[in-house]
C-alpha cells in the first residue's frame, strides 16, 4: 500500500491526500485507492478538535470577507442594472430623434 499502517492516521493523511491529488492517480489499482481513501477518512476522524478549533478564527475571518465581497458584488450588480436601464433609455431617445 502507499501508506503505512504502523503510522498514526494523521501522519498518513498528507501522503494519502497528495497521492490522491496526483495526476497519475488513475494508474492505481482500486484496492490502493480504497486504502488511501480509508487512511484519509481515519485521519479526519482522529483529528483533534483542538487542532480544528485553532483554525476557527481564520475560517471566521474568511467567511466575513466572503460576505463583504458578496455585498459589494450585489451593489455592483444593482448599479449595473441601473446603468443598463439608463443606457437603454438614451438609446431609445436617440432612435426617436432620427
Amino acid at each position: 500500500m502507499l501508506y503505512e499502517r504502523n503510522k498514526s492516521s494523521s501522519e498518513s493523511l498528507p501522503v494519502a491526500v497528495s497521492t490522491l491529488a496526483n495526476a497519475r492517480c488513475h494508474d492505481l489499482e482500486k484496492s490502493q485507492l480504497l486504502g488511501m481513501i480509508f487512511a484519509v477518512c481515519s485521519a479526519l476522524r482522529d483529528y483533534r478538535p483542538t487542532e480544528l478549533s485553532s483554525h476557527s478564527h481564520a475560517i471566521t475571518a474568511l467567511l466575513s470577507r466572503v460576505k463583504n465581497v458578496q455585498g459589494e458584488v450585489d451593489k455592483l450588480t444593482s448599479g449595473n442594472a441601473t446603468l443598463q436601464m439608463y443606457i437603454d433609455n438614451l438609446t431609445m431617445q436617440m432612435a426617436k430623434r432620427r
